[in-house]
């Protein structure tokens, strides 16, 4: 967790606007050799964090709504959001493994945010779907920027995306790892790539080799994307 907390420090100062964490709260044998199988708790790691920064947001990407109760997620992460002082953007998704509106309650703490950012993960026309019609923003993985460009074209032209009252938060990340120190005009052609796609929010990944080099890229991106 020492390197976590020194990962999102720098991500803070250097003025890096979210951190995500993801949620698997099991993963299959089979499916381990792929997606890896250690997966921290984003409740508890972002605690955590709250307490050692000020500004940078907690942004879940994604919790599994069929893990948990509604109501254990308001409780939970609207607890969270009132100890980090109104840093939560809550992702949320159903689950991309196949093993994977209540009234009348009282839920005490709740969060400080009177509307917490709710963004969609998933890889389906389904998701950004449901983030048009349902919540704040779109956090897709698994897709190809010409992928995403294509649906959010669809989507721009639907009555629903028509109806909002607000933008749609667009949080994309490129098809491969970032590497602004070994290739910076590559890295400024895949982040234009992805603004052009209609990225309101650059979801970042590196290519590193240690826990210095990730932060040293962190400090890299920073001069390639002023804004």
């Amino acid at each position: 967790m020492a390197e976590v907390q020194r990962l999102v420090v720098d991500a803070e100062r250097l003025g890096y606007s979210h951190v995500t964490c993801s949620e698997h709260v099991a993963i299959p044998r089979e499916v381990a050799a792929v997606r890896g199988s250690t997966y921290w708790d984003p409740l508890a790691v972002f605690g955590y964090l709250s307490a050692h920064t000020s500004r940078i947001r907690f942004a879940t990407f994604v919790l599994v709504l069929g893990y948990h109760h509604p109501l254990e997620i308001a409780k939970r992460y609207g607890t969270l959001d009132v100890v980090s002082d109104g840093r939560v953007v809550l992702g949320v998704g159903v689950g991309s493994l196949r093993e994977d509106s209540f009234d009348g309650f009282v839920v005490d703490p709740c969060a400080v945010q009177r509307d917490v950012p709710i963004w969609i993960g998933g890889r389906t026309a389904r998701s950004l779907r449901r983030a048009v019609e349902l919540a704040d923003g779109w956090a897709p993985f698994g897709l190809t920027v010409a992928e995403m460009d294509t649906m959010l074209g669809r989507a721009r032209a639907t009555e629903a995306w028509a109806a909002r009252s607000t933008p749609l938060d667009v949080v994309l990340q490129h098809d491969r790892p970032l590497d602004p120190l070994g290739d910076p005009d590559g890295t400024y052609e895949a982040v234009s790539t992805v603004r052009a796609a209609g990225a309101t929010t650059l979801l970042a990944r590196f290519v590193h080799h240690s826990l210095d080099h990730y932060c040293e890229q962190l400090a890299a991106l920073v001069p390639l994307v002023p804004d």
